[in-house]
């Protein structure tokens, strides 16, 4: 039983209903758009867990959780509108790597900690660190239950990072 053509757009006449929509380019005003899209789901996220619960102001595993929701629906959504029948390993810049290539991003980040940590001392010197921040900042990583000494880490160090990647190095 045929019930016709589900979706009919006037300016596709040679393609069927059922046909995997083109490619469509993403530009650079597409790419400020989405990204500007995934800040703002973020905060609408941000703001609807804390208004359900004040504690996750200071919940960074809340806070990520937010972010990387919002992200991956916004892959989703780049996905569906930019990608065409390009799979998702080249949407998203999946692709094998030489294994020295981590080697090196180690040893460049081990070097550039002393910079670094040279950085933020004089920085603090110059603008010390308010104590209410600093209390903040400790709420934020507070690792007091052993979910938490789990989860921090786990969305620190490798969930946000990935999520971040995929989304600014691979979709966008």
């Amino acid at each position: 039983m045929d019930l016709g053509p589900v979706f009919e757009d006037p300016e596709d006449e040679g393609r069927p209903s059922n046909a995997p929509p083109e490619e469509r380019p993403m530009t650079l005003p597409f790419a400020v758009l989405w990204a500007s899209l995934a800040t703002g789901l973020t905060i609408l996220l941000l703001f609807f867990t804390h208004s359900l619960r004040p504690g996750a102001a200071t919940d960074l595993v809340n806070g990520l959780g937010c972010t990387a929701a919002a992200y991956l629906l916004c892959i989703f959504l780049i996905a569906r509108t930019h990608a065409g029948q390009q799979n998702l390993a080249d949407l998203l810049s999946i692709r094998k790597t030489h294994p020295l290539l981590y080697l090196l991003g180690a040893a460049v980040g081990v070097c550039l900690q002393i910079p670094a940590e040279i950085v933020r001392r004089a920085i603090e010197r110059r603008w010390p660190t308010p104590p209410d921040i600093i209390l903040d900042q400790i709420a934020t990583f507070r690792i007091d239950t052993t979910s938490r000494r789990i989860l921090v880490p786990l969305v620190v160090a490798a969930l946000g990072p990935l999520i971040e990647e995929l989304f600014f190095r691979g979709a966008l």
